[in-house]
């Protein structure tokens, strides 16, 4: 009876995951325009991979889900602005989501609010650090010296804060979220 308890959990949050993702790749597509002008790189897809990581047991469906809202809404970016979705330092992007989902299987057995807090700032920091070193390794404009590597982090600060916040947003309603679901879950059960 247990495990069909947890197959059923297993099955809601992979439903749950599913309907982030659908949300996730919405929100890098179509709300994107108006978003983006407001909000750059405000975006769950940190906190996708930070919640994968950290919520999901099995490696192949913890490696889905964002990587998957990453490829699926980029190929939809493409096909609706050829030269938006496919760009040269496309595998920094997603080289910094697999880390990401790394640090949240660290965070897995202790999903304390602080614990969380901290995973999702080394994830946005990460995001940054990475990220930038990519564009200034594929954009022609940034000088191949150390003048040219600040030049790419000093480009990418505006939209450093926007990643952070985004970030932090996100993984709380992620986190907040499926807490809330557990949390009203076992006070109906303890009632019964």
């Amino acid at each position: 009876m247990q495990s069909q308890g947890n197959n059923t959990q297993s099955r809601r949050m992979i439903f749950a995951l599913a309907a982030i993702t659908l949300i996730s790749i919405l929100l890098r597509t179509v709300f994107a325009k108006s978003i983006g002008q407001l909000w750059p790189n405000f975006t769950p897809i940190g906190a996708l991979a930070l919640f994968s990581g950290a919520m999901l047991w099995n490696r192949k469906w913890m490696f889905v889900f964002p990587i998957g809202a990453m490829l699926l809404s980029d190929t939809i970016k493409e096909v609706m602005a050829p030269g938006t979705g496919f760009y040269p330092d496309m595998a920094y992007v997603y080289g910094s989501f697999f880390v990401i989902i790394f640090i949240g299987m660290l965070i897995r057995n202790n999903r304390k609010p602080l614990n969380i807090i901290a995973a999702s700032l080394s994830g946005s920091i990460l995001f940054f650090l990475v990220t930038n070193f990519g564009s200034w390794t594929s954009i022609p404009e940034y000088s191949k010296d150390f003048s040219g590597l600040i030049q790419s982090y000093t480009m990418g600060l505006p939209f450093f804060k926007y990643t952070v916040l985004g970030d932090l947003f996100y993984s709380a309603v992620f986190f907040g979220g499926y807490y809330l679901l557990t949390a009203k879950k076992s006070v109906e059960t303890q009632k019964a």
